[in-house]
């Protein structure tokens, strides 16, 4: 630990050499210098604190955004699977119109009746459940 704090000592490196300059032994102009960084840095610091409002105000302006952003999502969401469920409902109406008019081709009556049957059901629980 010795050899560290003489070898410390013995160094002519820059950073462990310290400049003073003829103002410094001049305590007015000391005084004036302190007080001229201490202005400085309440004028940083002035400066710092209006940075971190308008950080803050940014922030807060895109939290805002992002929740917009979200329950607009959430809507979308909600409108794409119920249009999704109506375009399955409608595929399932236009497949049993076809079967019937298939049937009604081949003049198969009792197929027809039933798959009319099965529509008019299909259209009942489509009309309930719209309600």
């Amino acid at each position: 630990m010795e050899s560290l704090s003489s070898e410390c000592s013995s160094r002519n490196d820059t950073f462990f050499q310290v400049e003073v300059s003829s103002k410094a032994t001049d305590p007015k102009s000391c005084e004036e210098s302190t007080s001229d960084r201490i202005k400085k840095l309440k004028r940083d610091m002035l400066k710092i604190r209006k940075d971190q409002k308008s950080i803050r105000k940014s922030q807060t302006q895109a939290w805002k955004k992002l929740a917009k952003i979200k329950k607009d999502h959430a809507f979308i969401k909600s409108e794409a699977e119920e249009i999704a469920r109506l375009s399955e409902k409608t595929q399932q109406r236009l497949n049993l119109i076809f079967m019937i008019l298939e049937a009604r081709k081949n003049n198969d009556i009792v197929k027809a009746n039933i798959l009319v049957g099965s529509l008019r059901l299909l259209l009942s629980s489509t009309r309930t459940t719209t309600k």
